[in-house]
């Protein structure tokens, strides 16, 4: 039985969370991988620094505003969907992941710095850092080690304010692991 909702212009089934209405839709389409997704055009600009930003000198008055996107994928820009859909809930583990917390988090947490989208950066860093403690809290050092080694890059306060999202007890946990070494970014 599927929930209640309606079809989108490609066919798709659209619950009605996310239904948009048919006068404030932006369609983004993918460069990447030619994917699109509609989303909803006030709440896109309102949520993105980025897209408010190419979408300054857009006529919005004509229906469907279709923007191309380079640097983001149908899968981000699907997980941005979902997070424009409720922009205070936080996203769902299975968006992250698949059981460790990290599988799609560096996909998902560059689509929300390349959109400018703070809100969603955070949303994301809190995610990964409540996976990260889950992990620390029953002793699991060889996963948080792994979650901290496919995030170094985003972990170098030189390169990304990722590490500076993350809240006290997730920054224990990570100098724990990686053994208070001061050569280390986290440290």
């Amino acid at each position: 039985e599927k929930v209640p909702g309606e079809y989108d212009s490609q066919g798709r089934w659209v619950p009605a969370a996310v239904s948009i209405s048919r006068d404030d839709v932006l369609t983004l389409v993918c460069i990447d991988d030619g994917a699109t997704v509609r989303v909803p055009l006030s709440v896109a600009k309102a949520e993105s620094e980025l897209l408010e930003s190419m979408l300054e000198d857009v006529d919005e008055s004509g229906g469907d505003v279709v923007l191309h996107v380079p640097w983001l994928g149908g899968e981000q820009a699907a997980s941005f969907a979902a997070f424009l859909s409720d922009p205070l809930s936080a996203p769902a583990q299975g968006l992250l992941s698949n059981g460790d917390g990290t599988r799609n988090f560096t996909e998902l947490y560059n689509a929300a710095s390349y959109l400018l989208a703070p809100r969603w950066r955070r949303q994301l860093a809190e995610a990964w850092a409540g996976s990260l403690l889950a992990r620390a809290r029953v002793g699991d050092h060889e996963a948080v080690r792994a979650m901290v080694e496919r995030e170094e890059a985003n972990l170098d306060p030189d390169v990304s304010p990722f590490l500076t999202l993350l809240v006290p007890e997730a920054l224990a946990a990570l100098l724990v692991v990686v053994g208070g070494q001061p050569n280390h970014p986290v440290a």
